[in-house]
């Protein structure tokens, strides 16, 4: 049986329409740059730009060239071309049409969702803005959320994959001595890849005892050290020295620190390249925090105390980092056995 025809695509040129101006610090005609400029983190509003430019990618194909930001504005945000594109001109229509293209094109879950949130959110600025009449508002309201059933975030790294994982930072080394550091913060601590990028020094406590975390959300959560990542710690901050910035930062060829932070995509791609030469199951920073979640929970840990150690605002959001089923479902499925006695044959 053949494959079912794509569904059907929507385009709207969004170069063709006429191209709104920017008018130096002036917010409100430009829907996406008002809705962005709202967010809490830096993390935050790339991740809305991205997902907005993945929206107007598939409305316009091809199209990139001709937008157009605002290159002497102070805030980089505003540099940003896809927000100035006059998203009020889009129907509820071209936001299925989003979705549907995403979805042929095998795109994850979490990937349309993302997409869809951001141009609705950016559309339902407009309509604060007054750009957005309440009719289009109303039946962009009726569109269904996209579907499927969201999966267990991360995977479980066992306890020998972490103990060669942690091996692999020599702490001899600057640079070993730095990713023990990420790997407290990211494994012992469950902090995301962001919120280790975003961690500063002036985020410890006087005594070294306690930092303050950035949560996903803006709210900020004061966790305490363990006596094994103080002790990472203390040999990081005699490495790093005593300048203020972030706590993480890049370390030059000779062992050298460099005086600037590391970004949330270089931490993942430091963590992925360690897994694959050590030859073990590709992981990221977000499953050491599905892992440790999995631990605490099996070693008698409050799921309440854990959901405020992670950072979750919901218990909900805990348990579906909770791996303990994947390894009851692998005892129960040993115990059905083939009724023949398969070792002998040749």
């Amino acid at each position: 049986m053949s494959d079912p025809p794509p569904p059907p695509v929507v385009v709207l040129a969004l170069d063709a329409l006429p191209r709104i101006r920017l008018r130096t610090g002036i917010v409100g005609p430009h829907a996406a740059l008002a809705y962005v400029s709202t967010a809490r983190t830096v993390n935050s509003r790339r991740t809305a730009v991205l997902s907005l430019r993945r929206a107007a990618e598939i409305l316009a194909p091809g199209s990139r060239e001709t937008w157009r930001g605002d290159p002497s504005a102070a805030d980089p945000i505003a540099r940003e071309p896809v927000l100035f594109l006059p998203w009020h001109k889009l129907s509820p229509v071209h936001v299925q049409a989003i979705i549907a293209q995403l979805e042929h094109a095998g795109a994850k879950h979490s990937t349309v969702r993302l997409t869809w949130y951001h141009v609705r959110a950016v559309l339902r600025t407009a309509w604060r803005l007054g750009m957005y009449s309440d009719g289009e508002l109303k039946r962009l309201d009726s569109l269904p959320k996209p579907g499927a059933t969201r999966t267990a975030p991360g995977q479980w790294l066992g306890l020998i994959e972490r103990q060669r994982l942690w091996q692999s930072c020599d702490p001899r080394t600057a640079k070993g001595i730095r990713d023990r550091m990420f790997l407290a913060l990211a494994d012992v601590h469950l902090l995301r890849r962001a919120e280790c990028a975003s961690l500063r020094l002036a985020d410890l406590s006087q005594d070294r005892a306690t930092f303050t975390a950035t949560r996903k959300g803006g709210h900020r959560d004061r966790l305490s050290f363990t006596s094994q990542t103080r002790k990472i710690l203390d040999a990081w901050l005699l490495l790093r020295g005593a300048w203020e910035g972030p706590l993480l930062c890049p370390i030059t060829q000779t062992g050298i620190p460099i005086h600037r932070g590391l970004e949330p995509d270089a931490l993942f791609r430091l963590l992925r390249r360690k897994t694959e030469e050590l030859g073990i199951q590709r992981a990221s920073p977000h499953d050491l925090r599905a892992g440790g979640i999995t631990d605490l929970l099996a070693g008698g840990i409050d799921l309440a105390l854990v959901a405020k150690l992670a950072g979750h605002s919901s218990t909900q959001t805990t348990q579906r980092y909770d791996r303990r089923g994947d390894a009851a479902m692998a005892v129960a499925g040993a115990a059905r056995t083939i009724p023949l006695d398969i070792d002998d044959e040749e």
